[in-house]
C-alpha cells in the first residue's frame, strides 16, 4: 500500500503536469524528482545497494536519483506509453541516452543512464551570434541545472521519434527570433567542434554521424532554449516546459 507521503508526492507531480499556471523553483523540481524515484521504485533499497557494490560514489548515486526522477517527470508531458529506464555502470561518452528500435509499429523505446558518467561539474558557456561573433550572453550552468536539461534533451529525442514536433535543422532559415537564431548559431558551431573532437578520438564515422546529426542539432537547440529559461528565472514553468518540449520548426 502506498504511504501518505508517497501519495502526496504523486499529487504534487500531477498538479504540476496538469496545471498550465504551475511554476516551481529548481530546488522544488529536484525535490519532486527525488521523491518520484523513491515513490516509484519499490525496490530502491536493492538498487542503491547494487550501485554501492559496483563502486559508485555517493555523488554519482545522488545525481542518478535526481536524473531518474527528472526523466520520469518530463516524460509525463509526452502523450505516449511509458518508457523504461535502464541503469549501466559502464563508462560511455554521455550520462544518459534515449534509444529506440526505429519501428513505428511494435516500437521499443528506453532511456539508459550511465552512472559512472555522473560526475557532473558546473559549465560556463559563451554564445556565438548570427554573424559568428561572441555574443554578450554568458551562461553559468550548475550541476543540478545540467541534470534537468540533460533529461529535457533526451525527452526531446523521444518527441522526435514519436513525430510530436517537426525538428529544426542546420538549414533552418533565420527566423527573426533573435534568441532562437543566436542559439541555432551556437549549436551549429558546437556540433562542428563535436565532429572535430570525435574524429580526433578516431571514433567510427557512423558514431560521429549520429552524434552530430540534425536530430542532435534540434535536441541541443531546444535544450539550449530551455537552459536559458532555467538559468534566467531559476524556476520551471509547466507551460513553458511543454511549449519548448514540443516547439516545432
Amino acid at each position: 500500500m502506498m504511504s501518505k507521503k508517497s501519495e502526496f508526492e504523486l499529487l504534487k507531480i500531477t498538479e504540476f503536469i496538469k496545471n498550465n499556471e504551475s511554476e516551481i523553483t529548481i530546488e522544488e523540481f529536484i525535490n519532486m524528482a527525488t521523491g518520484y524515484f523513491y515513490t516509484e521504485c519499490s525496490n530502491y533499497k536493492e538498487i542503491l545497494k547494487l550501485l554501492k557494490r559496483k563502486d559508485c560514489t555517493d555523488k554519482q548515486i545522488s545525481n542518478f536519483i535526481m536524473l531518474y526522477g527528472c526523466i520520469k517527470i518530463i516524460n509525463l508531458f509526452i502523450p505516449s506509453e511509458g518508457c523504461p529506464i535502464g541503469i549501466s555502470v559502464t563508462k560511455k561518452d554521455s550520462c544518459v541516452w534515449y534509444t529506440n528500435n526505429g519501428k513505428k509499429k511494435n516500437k521499443k523505446e528506453r532511456y539508459d543512464i550511465f552512472i559512472k558518467n555522473l560526475n557532473i561539474k558546473p559549465v560556463d558557456f559563451m554564445l556565438i551570434d548570427i554573424n559568428g561573433n561572441l555574443a554578450n550572453d554568458y551562461l553559468y550552468i550548475s550541476p543540478i541545472e545540467i541534470i534537468i536539461s540533460r533529461a529535457f534533451h533526451e525527452a526531446r529525442h523521444r518527441v522526435q521519434f514519436n513525430n510530436l514536433a517537426k525538428p529544426f535543422s542546420r538549414k533552418t532559415k533565420i527566423t527573426g527570433d533573435k534568441q532562437l537564431d543566436e542559439y541555432a548559431c551556437y549549436c551549429r558551431y558546437f556540433l562542428k567542434w563535436e565532429k572535430y573532437y570525435l574524429q580526433k578520438k578516431k571514433r567510427s564515422w557512423k558514431y560521429v554521424k549520429a552524434r552530430t546529426s540534425n536530430l542532435e542539432f534540434d535536441a541541443y537547440l531546444i535544450q539550449s532554449l530551455f537552459e536559458a529559461e532555467l538559468i534566467s528565472s531559476k524556476k520551471i514553468n509547466s507551460k513553458k516546459l511543454r511549449d519548448l518540449l514540443f516547439l516545432t520548426n
